[in-house]
């Protein structure tokens, strides 16, 4: 008669997960046990944009710019924005396009802002915005907010209004998160006044829930000072964000400071625009 063997199944070993004890200050052995994860949206970690109040965005000066008219690609620099204060660098941009473009299209031309850590130089966010040529209601500006692994976030859209700018942040799906816009064009001093002093160059850009008139967060564009301003039309803005805010609509908030720069900031090649007043 055959002995059939016994086999005995090894005992499955689950690992613990790892955590980490922070301590209560003023309790003593009374540690709180917290979850470590990472927080990740379409491969960008989160923390740098959801730990900030806002942005405060400093657009660079190009010399070649300055003293020949040369339109050159735009580059700035992001700092965290917090109790109004620009504080640390946190990302580096750059504007690219097609030279031709550039001096032939101004601000209507077609590029590429890529978003990059200031201290690691991975990627973290690009926007792109495809050539529109604005006419009334036709070719009206759509701009579309990635991930660094190329996940959409969101879109900005300029509809046409015929007394002010005005761009919608919409969900991937189409969903109206929010709406900004300085207002009529009479309403502030900076809307139709080109000095460089700060009553003229500092405009408010409120941002709105969806399509409601209740303001969640501000943009703004902030006087440089009167000698860059005479000189070069780089600009600083600061954007603070809604509190309720989550990664993908800070993107997309982020977005808005770029595209509102080129929309009425970014001024025409001289040697294509000497005859418009």
């Amino acid at each position: 008669m055959s002995v059939v063997p016994t086999v005995v199944a090894a005992p499955v070993v689950v690992q613990a997960p790892v955590v980490v004890q922070t301590p209560v200050v003023g309790v003593v052995g009374a540690p709180v046990v917290q979850m470590v994860a990472a927080s990740s949206v379409g491969g960008v970690a989160v923390g740098d944009l959801m730990s900030i109040e806002g942005v405060f965005v400093k657009q660079k000066i190009e010399l070649l710019e300055v003293v020949t008219g040369f339109e050159t690609k735009n580059k700035y620099k992001v700092y965290e924005f917090n109790n109004g204060t620009k504080g640390r660098q946190l990302f580096k941009a750059k504007e690219d396009s097609e030279c031709c473009e550039r001096q032939c299209c101004g601000p209507s031309r077609g590029f590429d802002m890529n978003i990059t850590h200031k201290e690691t130089k991975q990627p973290y966010l690009k926007f792109t915005r495809p050539f529109a040529m604005e006419c009334f209601c036709a070719c009206r500006s759509t701009t579309t907010v990635f991930s660094a692994s190329g996940a959409t976030l969101g879109t900005l859209y300029h509809p046409f209004n015929c007394c002010t700018h005005v761009l919608q942040v919409l969900s991937p799906s189409g969903e109206l998160w929010y709406t900004i816009t300085p207002g009529c064009c009479c309403t502030q001093l900076g809307m139709v006044c080109q000095c460089p002093c700060p009553a003229c160059m500092e405009i408010h850009f409120p941002v709105y829930a969806g399509n409601t008139d209740r303001a969640v967060g501000e943009m703004m564009r902030h006087h440089p000072g009167c000698s860059k301003a005479l000189i070069t039309d780089a600009d600083h803005f600061s954007m603070t964000f809604p509190k309720d805010a989550i990664f993908e609509q800070r993107a997309c908030l982020l977005a808005a400071v770029f595209i509102f720069d080129f929309l009425m900031f970014e001024e025409k090649q001289n040697n294509n625009n000497n005859n418009q007043y």
